[in-house]
């Protein structure tokens, strides 16, 4: 479906024209180049290593949720690139950058059906210069890939009015963006909006309900196939409650009764890309004049729906919980068309005038420059390498554990390792807080976890439990920080191993101790002590079983450290400054 420039001005042909149009494109260009340097520059987010995370479980047989995982068995190959975590994910980010540069075509494609190369552009520009999309533009999550493919399914749906073997295509990949990512109901209903009112009255009445019937077809059936191939290589004696699961899923997601759940981030989107947001109102102020009052070509006032259908996924914005920066990417694709109608209106008009308006050409170049210049302004700001204490801390724990042994984290950093802890993102804390049962004895107890990574608030023992309330409004029960905290000791940077910190006071010089993890302990103080009446010298190793331990030094006043494993690697530099994760704007 092709969709004439029906309401600005007739297309003649002007060099300026042509000559703005090849500078908007190089701009994009360079655009284009900077954020592929992003890509191994911006710290990879909790998200990205739960999302590899899963990857690994399904390699292992070890995943059991059917949902929101299809994703899996596109990157079954990620763990062949390299043995760090963080190099696996850049990798992956490539993938994801080359996905991004084919979403932003695609915007530009489906731009062409309802404005000007000019217009078509430049909205394709603000898309790639939205501060929240230049960080977690080609970002390894599902958003990146449900973007793509609901674009691919509205230009599969407008391409050509009398393709219904298109329409059926375009039902099978939002299927597949269903298996991905059930957040892509938002997209099913744009599609599904645009496919009953993309129909011109030229159309035969007949052909138009055979799209609709091909497109609910490729849907249903392509989802059936997808879902049960899925579930085929899963254990499926272990996966989840499907109606449960869909049920939790949606009363946590959507919530009627708390409007615009992250006002905080829309404003601070807002301010961000003043800018952007002003070109959008503008856009949309003319288009709706346009469709309003003008009503020029009534035959073909129903293209104009299909651009304001666009606007669907923006409005989930009052009511889902998890609009955070990094669904921007899907939300604002295809609706950052409306950008490029200011620009649409400007160029048309320069098209069919014979007057040389300096003052438009002026404005028009300016704008170019003006979203150029906002692009470079955050580029400069993002553009410091975050990554490096990351790819530093995971090689070192590498170094620490040579093989693969279970430890407790926030989001499965250390994604070839098996984490028995929880992914702990707000939506998880807030139902563990709720459920006010402590978890972590009984973790210790079953999985012996050999480390904690404390990549998160809520796991940094080396502060107390009020000073962690302060830093974080769900922190661990009190119980569950206080078993970490008493069997676990700082290590190096965020990592923490068991072992025990005994200290003796001037009146009691002999202290019992429990130990929850049994293993070999290298005992580290300045005399000799006894553990449980053996004599032990310093950086001497001693196996200790479960259980009550006692432990006796000659000396008032000292204090006795006992390390889990036989000298532990410990890198001799500081660890770096740069903070492991970056927040808000991840």
């Amino acid at each position: 479906m092709r969709i004439p420039y029906t309401f600005l001005g007739k297309n003649k042909k002007k060099n300026w024209i042509k000559l703005a149009e090849f500078n908007l494109l190089a701009i994009a260009i360079i655009v284009f180049l900077l954020k592929f340097i992003l890509i191994s520059r911006i710290s990879i987010n909790q998200d990205e290593f739960y999302f590899l995370s899963n990857v690994y479980l399904f390699k292992k047989g070890k995943l059991f949720t059917q949902f929101q995982t299809f994703y899996v068995h596109f990157f079954t190959w990620i763990s062949n690139v390299s043995k760090n975590e963080v190099t696996q994910i850049i990798f992956a980010r490539f993938v994801m950058y080359v996905l991004f540069l084919i979403s932003c075509y695609l915007i530009f494609l489906i731009g062409k059906h309802f404005l000007n190369n000019s217009g078509s552009l430049f909205g394709m520009l603000c898309y790639i210069s939205f501060s929240y999309i230049i960080i977690n533009g080609s970002s390894f999550r599902a958003d990146s890939l449900i973007t793509i493919l609901f674009l691919l399914s509205i230009l599969f749906v407008i391409k050509r009015n009398h393709d219904i073997l298109l329409a059926g295509i375009a039902g099978i990949v939002i299927a597949i963006s269903l298996m991905i990512s059930l957040k892509s109901l938002f997209h099913l209903l744009t599609v599904g909006v645009v496919l009953l009112i993309a129909n011109n009255r030229k159309t035969d009445i007949n052909i138009y309900y055979k799209k609709i019937l091909s497109f609910g077809m490729g849907l249903i059936i392509g989802f059936f196939i997808l879902y049960v191939y899925h579930i085929s290589t899963l254990p499926f004696k272990q996966l989840a409650n499907s109606t449960q699961y869909i049920n939790h899923v949606s009363e946590k997601a959507i919530n009627f009764k708390k409007l615009f759940p992250q006002i905080e981030i829309i404003v601070l989107s807002v301010k961000m890309n003043f800018i952007i947001w002003a070109l959008f109102i503008i856009g949309f102020i003319f288009y709706a004049w346009d469709f309003f009052y003008k009503r020029k070509v009534k035959q073909e006032e129903y293209c104009k729906l299909v651009l304001l259908a666009f606007l669907i996924p923006l409005l989930s914005l009052i009511f889902y919980r998890n609009s955070y920066p990094y669904y921007y990417i899907c939300i604002m694709a295809p609706a950052i068309i409306y950008c490029g109608v200011g620009i649409h209106k400007i160029t048309e008009h320069l098209r069919h005038t014979s007057s040389k308006s300096r003052i438009l050409k002026t404005l028009c170049v300016s704008l170019y420059f003006l979203i150029f210049i906002h692009f470079l302004f955050y580029y400069t700001i993002f553009s410091e390498n975050r990554i490096v204490s990351q790819i530093e801390l995971i090689e070192t724990v590498h170094k620490i554990f040579p093989e693969p042994v279970e430890y407790i984290d926030g989001c499965s950093m250390i994604s070839s390792f098996p984490s028995v802890g929880f992914f702990m993102s707000s939506w998880r804390m807030e139902s563990y807080t709720s459920n006010s049962k402590p978890i972590m004895k009984d973790i210790i107890n079953s999985h012996k976890p050999k480390f904690i990574l404390a990549n998160v608030p809520q796991l940094n023992i080396s502060l107390t439990w009020k000073e962690v309330n302060k830093l974080t409004n769900l922190p661990l029960l009190k119980e569950d920080w206080e078993i970490i905290k008493d069997n676990y000791i700082h290590h190096w940077g965020i990592i923490y191993v068991p072992g025990k910190k005994i200290e003796f006071n001037s009146i009691n010089s002999c202290r019992d101790f429990e130990i929850l993890i049994p293993g070999v302990y290298t005992y580290e103080g300045e005399q000799q002590a006894y553990i449980d009446g053996n004599i032990i010298e310093p950086n001497c190793t001693i196996r200790l079983e479960k259980g009550i331990h006692s432990a006796f030094v000659n000396r008032n006043n000292g204090k006795i450290i006992l390390r889990w494993g036989e000298n532990l690697y410990k890198p001799a530099n500081a660890p770096s400054l740069i903070p492991i994760f970056i927040g808000p704007f991840l």
